[in-house]
């Protein structure tokens, strides 16, 4: 897991996460959190591998929502 964020993430869902970044935003004021999780996970309320937020706390809820993932891409 590469995350170059201050987000503390715990190790059981190191394995889970490729990437966990933040983008600032042209207008210079919004912060963006990006998830990006590793093959064979993805995040459960959307079934998808790549999540953006505005907040810590919602990045954080998405991170404790990664599971399992069966879709064609994990799979192969």
């Amino acid at each position: 897991m590469e995350n170059t964020t201050s987000i503390k993430v715990p190790k059981k869902y190191h394995k889970m996460i490729r990437f966990l970044e933040t983008e600032l935003q042209d207008d210079g004021e919004t912060t963006y959190y990006w998830l990006y999780t590793e093959k064979g996970y993805a995040i459960e309320y959307e079934g998808i591998h790549v999540m953006s937020e505005e907040t810590r706390s919602a990045i954080i809820a998405d991170i404790r929502d990664i599971i399992p993932c069966t879709c064609d891409e994990c799979i192969e």
